[in-house]
């Protein structure tokens, strides 16, 4: 799951309930994928040693680091979310969230979920993916190639305008599931 592209598109996913269906539809290892802000942490974090953060070490740090009470309380939500969704069952890999100079934040995922689905190719025949980024176009080739059964879900067109990219619903035909059809917003949709 790239979180960001699940985030940011569309309704509200309530993660509890997704992590229920593709259970109970797939008996898959769900990986969930995302960013979080993480101060000035940042520049702790070493990235030629991992890519994903000690989210206790982010909490620390910024208990201990951090003197603005506005960006304690933002990290530790975030944690305490992140927490949760391990606490269902997903396998959260997380990274610092990037925060670039003109302001626009970048989560950055899509090598990440590319590299380990390549490392990982042996131990699975099915990839489902959550995300409409074209960037994975490649990835997906590879995984066909490979033999692999190949689903995606990812929205559509949908009220912010955004879409999942047209040689992704190309390339998979019928196996890209559009998440702003009634039947998977009424199954996945918060609230």
């Amino acid at each position: 799951i790239d979180a960001s592209n699940l985030m940011r598109n569309g309704y509200s996913v309530d993660h509890q309930k997704l992590f229920n269906y593709l259970k109970k539809r797939f008996n898959a290892d769900i990986f969930y994928f995302g960013a979080v802000f993480v101060g000035d942490y940042y520049y702790q974090h070493d990235f030629t040693k991992n890519d994903y953060l000690d989210l206790e070490a982010v909490k620390q740090f910024a208990k201990d680091q951090s003197k603005n009470k506005e960006e304690k309380e933002k990290i530790g939500k975030q944690i305490r979310f992140i927490n949760k969704l391990n606490s269902f069952g997903f396998s959260a890999n997380i990274k610092p969230l990037k925060i670039m100079p003109n302001g626009k934040r970048k989560a950055d995922c899509d090598v990440n979920i590319t590299v380990d689905g390549m490392a990982n190719l042996k131990n699975y025949d099915k990839f489902i993916l959550f995300s409409g980024d074209g960037d994975f176009l490649p990835f997906l080739r590879h995984l066909r190639e490979k033999k692999k059964e190949i689903e995606v879900y990812s929205f559509g067109r949908n009220s912010k305008g955004n879409s999942t990219a047209k040689e992704i619903r190309h390339f998979l035909q019928g196996n890209w599931h559009d998440l702003e059809h009634k039947d998977y917003k009424n199954r996945l949709k918060l609230g």
